[in-house]
């Protein structure tokens, strides 16, 4: 089954963690903006790509646009749970050497979820 295109958010602490779904293009970019718009104190953030089964270039640069909106060099955010598909898009664009690519569990800081 095919996850359909999501995006959640919740926050543990001081870290804000989206959670994205299905093909992230340009379709799901508008709600991935809404998303981190109200969290620009927050000095974490984790895109949760697991059950991302496809990422457009659209969706590379709606990163980038994130990472400048959290502060450019300054920001510590994380790309986390990508499938081997989506990690080698995104080392093939370099995005390994401007976010932290992991995969594991999420931070264990302690916070409310939020829809």
């Amino acid at each position: 089954m095919i996850p359909y295109d999501k995006v959640m958010t919740e926050q543990k602490g001081t870290v804000l963690i989206i959670h994205l779904s299905g093909c992230f293009g340009y379709k799901l970019i508008p709600k991935f903006r809404d998303a981190y718009k109200g969290f620009a104190a927050h000095t974490s953030v984790r895109i949760d790509l697991e059950r991302v089964y496809q990422i457009e270039s659209s969706a590379l640069g709606a990163l980038m646009v994130m990472r400048n909106f959290f502060g450019g060099d300054k920001a510590d955010i994380s790309l986390i749970n990508p499938s081997s598909e989506i990690r080698k898009i995104l080392e093939l664009s370099q995005y390994h050497q401007v976010f932290k690519i992991t995969n594991g569990p999420h931070p264990s800081q302690s916070g409310e979820a939020m829809a």
